[in-house]
């Protein structure tokens, strides 16, 4: 370590303390003040860290592999659970992934796995099952180094939320 005295204070640098570990899963308060009475569908999905592995995770922050999907694509399972009503909260948890929080209002997002994966909506797609659906999404990644969010606004402009 190194002691430098400045004025009447003594500054002592060294090495710093080893930083916590980051968990395997963390809390995430979704709060609905959409004012809508409607129901809310919140799906996480991406890829899991560990091991590379495309899938949804619970509210629990549990992971869940997709299955093999298909040509053309097939149906995806149900990976949505019901969000908060309006005015209400509800703390879910985000595990170690890379990968997006979707949100639907009214209805859930019809996802479908092609033989390469995910196929995500695209709004942009009038063809796209999802094109009248209202939904948003933000984007993460929570690995050992931290959290990373960005919201959608780059991609697309949809229904409003803060991070």
């Amino acid at each position: 370590a190194v002691a430098a005295s400045i004025g009447a204070v003594a500054v002592l640098v060294g090495p710093a303390e080893p930083a916590s570990a980051v968990p395997d899963t963390i809390p995430l308060t979704l709060k609905n003040e959409s004012g809508s009475t409607e129901p809310v569908y919140v799906y996480v999905i991406g890829t899991e860290l560990a091991s590379g592995q495309q899938g949804y995770a619970d509210e629990s922050g549990t992971f869940h592999a997709w299955p093999a999907g298909g040509a053309p694509p097939v149906p995806a399972p149900d990976a949505s659970f019901t969000g908060p009503a309006n005015g209400g909260s509800k703390t879910v948890r985000l595990p170690k992934f890379s990968g997006r929080v979707y949100f639907s209002y009214g209805e859930k997002l019809d996802f479908r796995l092609a033989e390469g994966g995910l196929v995500q909506p695209a709004v942009q797609n009038a063809d796209d099952p999802n094109h009248d659906t209202l939904f948003n999404w933000t984007e993460y990644t929570l690995n050992d180094s931290g959290l990373w969010i960005n919201s959608t606004q780059v991609d697309m402009f949809s229904a409003p939320y803060s991070v």
